[in-house]
């Protein structure tokens, strides 16, 4: 039976440093995640105080599965990247992994989600031991920052699912699903060449 190695390992752009949380992390977390466009478009109502932002830290940590994004110049965490399980698809986590992020509008415009998303895609087809058998990602009808990344990675669209989640701020939303597999990535890499400039 396929096992997934559930601990996600530091991983390093040249401007990025995807690491596990740390308890010292909750100051960023809560600057970011307080934002009112921030958690809207990743589906989740802004933190109103630190002690709920200290709650999703405590659930980083503890289930390893989301990288906090520091800017290596400044230091400063400036985002998140996690991998879940993909609740679309009736198949666990070593098949395939769900891919999402935010970022601060701070460092929006950047092309930090891309970096940083590439950086992942890259970590999970040719580093991994057991590499699933697919990545997915989604985004809603409103995000057009999400799809922008989205598409410069290489995903493949799927299809829509209308109506798909009532989203704070936005109200009833569709979700727009796409995925990559192994062959496709390497074929973007060979494409692009820019997943191994990171």
């Amino acid at each position: 039976m396929r096992r997934l190695n559930t601990q996600i390992p530091p991983l390093k752009t040249h401007r990025l440093l995807l690491r596990p949380y740390q308890e010292e992390d909750l100051t960023d977390l809560f600057t970011f995640c307080c934002h009112p466009q921030v958690g809207p478009a990743a589906g989740w109502i802004p933190h109103e105080n630190i002690s709920k932002s200290k709650q999703v830290l405590v659930s980083f940590i503890s289930q390893g599965e989301v990288w906090a994004v520091e800017e290596i110049k400044s230091k400063q965490v400036v985002g998140s990247i996690g991998l879940h399980q993909d609740k679309a698809r009736a198949v666990g986590k070593e098949f395939v992994l769900s891919m999402g992020y935010v970022l601060s509008p701070a460092v929006w415009g950047m092309g930090y989600a891309t970096e940083g998303a590439r950086r992942v895609l890259r970590y999970i087809f040719s580093e991994m031991e057991n590499p699933p058998e697919l990545v997915s990602v989604a985004h809603y009808d409103f995000n057009d920052r999400s799809r922008r990344v989205i598409e410069k990675c290489g995903f493949k669209f799927e299809g829509v699912i209308r109506k798909a989640a009532i989203v704070p701020e936005h109200g009833l939303c569709d979700s727009w699903k796409y995925s990559m597999t192994q062959r496709e990535w390497h074929q973007t890499v060979v494409q692009e060449g820019t997943f191994l400039k990171d």
